[in-house]
């Protein structure tokens, strides 16, 4: 392997490119999917308050069983999981998308599975953002994150935009089963991915090592404060996947393809920056 501390050197580390197209269309599936459920419901329903209550339950009950999507993750290796995770949503999401062309989607149903679909989340999330380090050497941890950080930035660009674009064009059912879709291929991608050994302490019990590891967060100062901060501010962004439609819709009377257009901008400013920073090695001034 090459000991040239450069982008081009993670392209020798095995299956990190692999890890990385699977990523990348599980987040920009994700970042569809977030814009697209939102203007599905509003086309569909009417409704911003169950738009808002379809947000809420695609991300929520996930959160709560985070804990245990993480001792899972240390027990059970990565990629299965990931995969899992993956074809889950992939099945979900064309399932909602069929069953309303089927005129078959009631409002709690759409409620019980989209809140179903949010129970694995964690395992593709968590799995991916822990894989990455195990994968690549220590040296190429700066390049590293910002090809991670990126690939968020790339998603929150080009999944806004599709979705919006689809929707706009074939309407919100198309743009559901297109995210499913692409989620599903993000799956097959993974499949040939090499999941490395890992040696992690554990006290035989699932909900005891999930516990541990809570009160370990909550009680170390640098990762609690990082879970606050992260938290509050995605009340914000949350709202947003609500507010933007709203106004765009009501106040400017324009449709789901501006929609997706604005929900997109805020990737394309961050481009430049991101790569920019990762260039700096922050080892030692990640505190200040």
């Amino acid at each position: 392997m090459s000991e040239e501390l450069s982008y081009r050197a993670l392209l020798d580390v095995p299956s990190f490119p692999r890890a990385v197209i699977g990523a990348q269309l599980g987040r920009i599936a994700g970042q569809m999917g977030g814009i697209a459920m939102v203007l599905f419901v509003l086309t569909r329903y009417h409704s911003p308050a169950l738009a808002g209550a379809v947000a809420f339950l695609s991300i929520f009950p996930g959160t709560v069983v985070a804990p245990l999507a993480g001792a899972l993750l240390d027990r059970h290796g990565r990629k299965r999981l990931i995969i899992l995770d993956f074809l889950f949503a992939c099945f979900t999401l064309v399932l909602i998308g069929v069953l309303s062309l089927l005129h078959r989607l009631p409002v709690p149903l759409l409620l019980v599975i989209t809140a179903l679909s949010s129970l694995t989340a964690p395992l593709g999330n968590v799995g991916l953002r822990t894989l990455y380090p195990i994968l690549v050497p220590r040296r190429l941890w700066e390049r590293m994150n910002a090809v991670d950080s990126n690939g968020y930035v790339l998603a929150s660009i080009v999944g806004p935009s599709l979705a919006g674009l689809i929707v706009a064009l074939w309407g919100g059912e198309a743009a559901i089963i297109a995210t499913g879709l692409i989620i599903g291929i993000g799956a097959l991608a993974l499949v040939g991915l090499r999941d490395p050994e890992t040696n992690t302490a554990t006290s035989g019990n699932l909900f005891r090592d999930s516990w541990n590891g809570l009160v370990y967060v909550l009680r170390n100062p640098t990762l609690r404060g990082l879970a606050a901060s992260i938290s509050i501010a995605n009340l914000g962004n949350g709202a947003m996947y609500i507010a933007i439609p709203m106004l765009v819709f009501q106040r400017f009377y324009q449709g789901p393809a501006t929609v997706g257009a604005l929900s997109a901008l805020p990737g394309i400013a961050g481009t430049v920056t991101r790569t920019f920073f990762a260039r700096l090695n922050s080892e030692v001034r990640d505190r200040s």
